[in-house]
């Protein structure tokens, strides 16, 4: 166990962001990949239209799961703390309450998104062929979220406490499973839309199974006692304070996608499978910021927990520049080849034509979103959340509504929702910079180092 955990808190600060970051971004990948397996089995043996459905559902479902993914953040910047503290006693009741709020938060995001359904596609616009290939994907995908949150917050705790390697393993095995089932449920069962839903929810349940098996057996402080596993209030509250502002500007900014969604879903089912398709392939780039940021979270809670400063001032430092160089290198290798991308998911002429112009302009403009992903990710860590929730939910949320409202009606073109992010990203990287230099994120621990 030992041997793949970093300390965050000792050794040069380049090498362990790099071993640290390396099994997040391959694990992020890995999970794309599979995703994009998905995507490729359904555009090729099932058609565009039941590409354009399971691509449609993605917005909602984020917007569904965001809270919890804000929650699971929260938990992870508790744990990383209590552990760079060595505070044994801490670390057991946030490890228990973070899988106490996993458990909670699936059986009421499956409830809700199951029973609401229908009325959540119908909001986005959804034509009425897709409809109904959309809804059974996605209550399949919702009835099985509970594999999905309990592996997240597992991982979350492992990674916390500075092991990313196990989690990538154990996704690794997933992704296996859940490409040989696509291909058995889909190809071999012809089972259209729902094979693939079913295969991604049996692989989810191995995954979170292992994660589960880890902690259990594992004697660190940190073990996991199933009969123990419940809410503890201080730690509660503490986790709800970091990861409620977190969920909820997840939640939201989801919703300006559902509205993007909404958006795309005007222009016919050839935009939808197009910008389905342009997604699955400009995650690649982001998972590598988002890898970056992920460390930058543990980086800094472990670090602050053990009363560091002056390294958590170097360590965000480092991982900017790495996250800002490595995403313009990406970014640019995939505009390079964007039409041989998309068409390998959907070589339909319009769809290929479309997404290689959505793909293009997000690739060669993904590295200014690099400066808030890892500064938002230090602050979190720090236990700050409110200041990242107000500033990414006013610029990526209200500014790209407010584009859509202003723009769109003038200029009906699909373009013009492929612009709104870059415009997003650059006024949310230049508020990011103004509050890391201007507001008392670090500042205000930095006082009991001289106590």
């Amino acid at each position: 166990m030992k041997n793949s955990m970093v300390l965050m808190t000792e050794g040069r600060i380049e090498e362990r962001v790099i071993r640290f970051a390396i099994p997040i971004l391959l694990s992020n990948l890995l999970q794309q990949l599979y995703n994009t397996l998905d995507t490729i089995v359904v555009g090729r043996y099932v058609g565009s239209t039941a590409l354009a459905a399971v691509g449609s559902t993605g917005a909602l479902t984020n917007l569904i799961i965001g809270f919890f993914i804000g929650l699971s953040t929260g938990a992870g910047v508790v744990v990383a703390q209590f552990y760079g503290a060595k505070n044994d006693e801490e670390l057991h009741k946030a490890v228990h309450t973070g899988m106490a709020i996993s458990l909670a938060s699936a059986v009421i995001i499956a409830v809700v998104g199951i029973a609401g359904t229908p009325l959540f596609l119908h909001w986005m616009g959804t034509p009425d062929d897709v409809m109904e290939p959309a809804t059974l994907y996605l209550r399949i995908i919702l009835g099985g979220v509970v594999f999905m949150t309990v592996y997240n917050m597992g991982s979350g705790i492992l990674r916390a406490v500075g092991d990313s390697t196990r989690p990538l393993i154990y996704l690794a095995v997933c992704a296996v499973l859940n490409v040989a089932l696509n291909l058995l449920f889909v190809v071999g069962f012809d089972m259209g839309v729902a094979g693939v839903g079913w295969a991604t929810i049996v692989a989810q349940s191995v995954s979170a199974a292992l994660v589960l098996y880890n902690l259990i057996r594992t004697t660190a402080p940190f073990q996991l006692h199933i009969s123990k596993i419940r809410f503890h209030r201080e730690v509660f509250l503490r986790i709800v304070k970091i990861g409620l502002p977190a969920g909820v500007q997840s939640m939201v900014i989801s919703f300006s996608n559902v509205v993007v969604q909404s958006n795309i879903n005007s222009f016919g089912a050839d935009t939808m499978a197009a910008f389905a398709a342009a997604g699955k392939i400009d995650t690649f780039i982001y998972m590598t910021m988002n890898s970056l940021g992920l460390t930058a979270t543990t980086f800094v809670g472990q670090n602050i927990g053990a009363k560091q400063y002056e390294r958590v001032k170097q360590g965000v430092r480092h991982i900017i520049l790495l996250a800002v160089g490595s995403v313009a290198v990406l970014g640019t290798a995939v505009a390079v080849v964007s039409p041989q991308l998309v068409g390998l998911i959907n070589n339909e002429p319009e769809v290929v034509a479309i997404g290689t112009v959505q793909l293009r302009i997000l690739a060669l403009t993904y590295w200014i979103l690099a400066v808030p992903e890892v500064l938002s990710g230090s602050i979190r860590g720090s236990g700050i959340a409110l200041p990242p929730m107000i500033i990414s939910m006013v610029n990526m949320c209200l500014l790209r509504l407010v584009w859509l409202a202003a723009v769109m009606p003038i200029f009906r073109d699909y373009r013009v929702i492929s612009i709104c992010y870059p415009v997003s990203w650059f006024v949310t990287a230049a508020c990011y910079i103004v509050y890391a230099k201007k507001s008392d994120w670090l500042s205000r621990y930095e006082p009991q180092q001289q106590s």
